[in-house]
């Protein structure tokens, strides 16, 4: 038998994990699409119920926001963009162009708007409403252990052909 000797990409680093996000999310949104085939809206919903709910963001959000100093459920909305999003989609895709993090006048209610994904066209190739799921899903999660009075509304996506991700948290009810 013969013997080879591993030779690792001879890329930047940046690159390196460029292509390593879009491979993962194009995976994620194959997912999608398998789940959505063969289970249409009953599979769709308990995905994104098994993501919204995933233990992980019990761990995640409070490690994320304690480390400002800032009491996990009482997150401000501008809080929990800068400390809990921001840092998440930096880790999970390139952002070429800085998002805009714009808060109303009365701090009530954040956009949270992504100019740039690397992984956005990986998506849209194999199932452009996975961001939708994946993304809200999440969102919701963690901004129910940042402050259950926290609503999240996106409804723009790259990977569906918008010119950029909107998402929006909002204080509610407080």
């Amino acid at each position: 038998m013969a013997q080879y000797e591993f030779q690792p990409l001879d890329l930047p680093i940046e690159q390196k994990l460029e292509i390593s996000q879009q491979g993962l999310w194009g995976l994620v949104a194959r997912i999608v699409k398998i789940v959505e085939e063969k289970y249409g809206d009953e599979g769709l919903a308990a995905l994104y119920n098994g993501l919204r709910d995933w233990e992980l963001h019990k761990m995640s959000v409070p490690a994320m926001l304690s480390a400002y100093g800032i009491e996990p459920g009482k997150a401000s909305p501008a809080e929990f963009v800068l400390r809990v999003c921001n840092p998440s989609d930096d880790s999970a895709f390139i952002q070429k162009v800085k998002p805009i993090i714009a808060d109303a006048p009365d701090k009530n209610r954040v956009l949270y708007k992504i100019r740039s994904c690397s992984v956005a066209d990986s998506v849209a190739r194999e199932c452009p409403k996975a961001c939708r799921i994946i993304a809200n899903a999440c969102l919701e999660g963690q901004a129910r252990i940042a402050n259950p009075h926290l609503k999240i509304t996106a409804d723009k996506f790259l990977s569906e052909g918008g010119d950029a991700c909107e998402i929006y948290v909002e204080r509610i009810n407080d």
